[in-house]
């Protein structure tokens, strides 16, 4: 039984050094770009940046289609079947593939009939570039197989390169369109290099995909996928919500504070890709076995994101003034109140893992379908009348609604395997 929780740590260190050195460059990227092209397009145009990004994010989880959760799953449960492998892999990109299709038949359709600024079309059809590397993505294959060496290393030379073509070419504020351009040039970059090396190096071979597997695929990735469209919906909504209601400057602030707080997300995001493989064989195994690995792995990994948001809070001042350029005590007492953020975060992740490792994918769905109604609400009526205050307070009335109806699912899920073993 020691071995098994060895080896399982060992593969979580390991697997957790190399998604953090992918994701490394995710929590350095706002922090070198955002600074800068804040200064160069100011805060208007920074505030258009954003709102193409949270729009084309939507697009980025309807082209995952949750394969982030669900292939990742499957590979893992398949390692050993090359044949297998090769089915999953195939599938998936097919449903990617249709996925973009209609993807950019809306954004045609949107952009010609649809899109509230017709001069800011063009911002938002070079943001493409970032659902066109979603699409060709197999992150999920390297996290399956736990193999992550080569999926980090690509990932971090192409998204180098993006920040590169950014602080190169973006000289002045007309120049504001090709930023998220040039972040979904090197998505896709990435991408291709890294479907390149499934079929070359990993043994994946082409295989036929029938519509009945398409159809099955796409019904297999169902809950997950809408439970991220939910969680996308209450994560991207805010900003375009809050938009409806003040400047667009209020909204490039919005957008710098979340940019922080989601460095703190990303981590934890870290953690959940990292240990989620194994989770889903221990959880395959027994209950006692998953929480026996899992509690104190959380515990150790919720410690350092007690003493991140304590750092936040502590220097949001010096925060919001390297972003910036100049103090202001408005923007940093707002990263204070939100720094708290993921401290909710990483409370649900430990119920959102167990609940996903066990298969309780439609109870997790309900929980991100609630919380999207409930963002939402709260956030017509809270920043209708707060403006940004508002929109903060519904981010946190969302995120202890999640941990709840996480908690809640959790001891279903505990009583379950009660019945089930006596």
């Amino acid at each position: 039984m020691k071995g098994v929780y060895n080896s399982a740590f060992k593969k979580v260190f390991s697997n957790g050094f190399y998604l953090g050195l992918n994701y490394a460059l995710n929590f350095l990227i706002p922090i070198i770009i955002t600074p800068y092209v804040v200064r160069v397009v100011g805060l208007e145009k920074f505030g258009l940046i954003s709102i193409a990004l949270y729009i084309v994010q939507y697009l980025n989880v309807a082209v995952d289609y949750g394969f982030n959760l669900v292939g990742t799953k499957d590979v893992s449960l398949n390692r050993s079947c090359i044949s297998e492998l090769s089915q999953i892999v195939c599938s998936a990109l097919v449903v990617k593939l249709v996925l973009l299709i209609i993807s950019i038949i809306l954004v045609l359709i949107g952009s010609g009939i649809l899109f509230f600024l017709d001069k800011e079309v063009t911002i938002f059809l070079l943001s493409m570039t970032l659902v066109v590397g979603q699409s060709l993505s197999v992150n999920f294959f390297f996290q399956g197989i736990e193999k992550l060496r080569e999926m980090s290393i690509v990932n971090v030379i192409f998204k180098s390169l993006s920040v590169l073509l950014i602080l190169v070419f973006v000289r002045n504020e007309a120049d504001y369109v090709f930023v998220n351009f040039y972040l979904g040039l090197g998505t896709s970059l990435a991408s291709l290099v890294l479907l390149i090396f499934v079929f070359t190096k990993h043994g994946i071979s082409f295989t036929k995909v029938s519509y009945s597997e398409v159809i099955d695929t796409f019904i297999k990735g169902k809950d997950i996928f809408l439970s991220n469209l939910y969680i996308s919906i209450y994560n991207y909504s805010n900003a375009l919500i809050l938009g409806l209601f003040a400047p667009v400057e209020i909204v490039g602030i919005y957008s710098i504070l979340e940019k922080v707080i989601n460095i703190v997300r990303q981590v934890i995001g870290v953690f959940i890709q990292a240990i989620y493989p194994n989770t889903c064989i221990l959880a395959s195994q027994s209950y006692s076995k998953l929480l026996g690995f899992l509690r104190p792995v959380w515990l150790l990994f919720s410690l350092l994101i007690i003493i991140s948001t304590f750092l936040i809070f502590c220097f949001s001042d010096e925060i919001s003034f390297y972003i910036l350029g100049y103090k202001d005590i408005d923007t940093a007492f707002f990263l204070k109140v939100m720094s708290f953020i993921p401290l909710f975060v990483v409370s649900s992740s430990y119920y959102t893992i167990v609940v996903l490792s066990n298969g309780f994918n439609s109870d997790y769905r309900r929980t991100f379908f609630l919380a999207a109604l409930i963002s939402i609400l709260f956030n017509f009526i809270l920043a209708s009348i707060l403006v940004l205050k508002g929109t903060i307070l519904s981010v946190y009335l969302t995120e202890l609604f999640i941990v709840i109806m996480l908690v809640l699912t959790v001891q279903k899920i505990k009583k379950n395997n009660l019945s089930l073993s006596s």
